[in-house]
């Protein structure tokens, strides 16, 4: 699976001495000073930008080997809306799907604002047709984040997938959204089937675990050559268990392991929205995530 990161301008990770995020230099840092594999951005972090700067982005992306594999629109666009505030909203859904290109993002994420009525199901609907068939033009997957009201249910959303129709259609789940859920595994498994992204929205973590190591240090035999000892030593580290930090905002181990059971092997994009430092909060969850993942791979083989 592969972990990347979500960067958005309201809680940037990687910022500057002035606090400002650098486009340019965020795929090499999120690479090098994170040890994740892409990013995924929302919208506000291109605000003012222009084509030069996009595609200097997606170029700098490239060369880092950190692709840009997502764009979010952090808000909750109104296409149920029949009315001008619907046609600004579809605009803008267009607006992002050519912005995702541009940026050689191959998905773009949004969310709905709409009420649960069978009027705004069907002006959704018509709207997300002609969205769809733009995106299929781009080779963009146009997927969409559960919202209170007209999505806010697995089978709302799912059913309003296969109205749309197309394969260039998707969710965006979260495990923030999964934990308001009545059953947040449950949840997880009805969306993830649809979905190549799911955003692992982190909270809150308590203290790491000290190592208890009582074993005695490395002895060199009789004849042996101490530097191959050295080595031998150090080789066996890597099969040593760290411990890490837990996660105490909710128990990530059984949404990791609804999303897993599912035969998901996508993208999974960490967005911490905790308090305190934000980049440490990042590096908790990759560690979390890893830890949790490699104990679920352990216990099916």
């Amino acid at each position: 699976m592969l972990l990347t990161l979500t960067v958005s301008a309201k809680r940037p990770v990687l910022t500057d001495r002035r606090g400002r995020v650098e486009l340019l230099t965020l795929p090499t840092r999120i690479r090098e000073e994170l040890g994740l594999h892409g990013m995924n951005l929302s919208t506000d972090l291109l605000a003012g930008a222009n084509r030069s700067t996009i595609t200097g982005l997606r170029d700098a992306a490239d060369k880092a080997r950190c692709a840009c594999l997502l764009l979010i629109e952090p808000g909750a666009l109104p296409l149920s809306n029949a009315k001008t505030g619907g046609d600004k909203a579809q605009a803008r859904v267009m607006n992002i799907l050519e912005a995702s290109s541009l940026l050689g993002c191959n998905a773009a994420a949004i969310a709905i604002d709409g009420p649960s009525t069978d009027q705004a199901l069907e002006t959704t609907v018509e709207r997300l047709k002609a969205v769809v068939e733009r995106a299929e033009a781009l080779e963009i997957n146009l997927l969409i984040s559960p919202r209170e009201g007209l999505t806010q249910q697995p089978d709302d959303l799912t059913g309003l997938l296969k109205l749309v129709g197309g394969f260039r259609i998707g969710t965006f789940p979260d495990f923030a959204a999964a934990q308001r859920a009545e059953d947040p595994e449950l949840y997880l498994r009805r969306l993830t089937p649809y979905a190549s992204v799911v955003q692992a929205v982190t909270t809150e973590f308590g203290e790491t675990p000290e190592i208890e190591d009582d074993a005695p240090p490395p002895t060199v035999a009789k004849g042996e050559d101490p530097a191959a000892a050295l080595l031998a030593a150090l080789d066996s580290l890597d099969d040593e268990d760290y411990p890490v930090a837990p996660h105490i905002g909710y128990d990530l181990d059984p949404m990791l392991k609804a999303v897993v059971s599912v035969g998901f092997d996508g993208t999974m994009s960490i967005s911490y929205e905790g308090e305190g430092d934000v980049r440490l909060g990042v590096e908790r969850s990759r560690d979390a995530i890893e830890d949790a993942l490699d104990r679920l791979a352990s216990s099916t083989e």
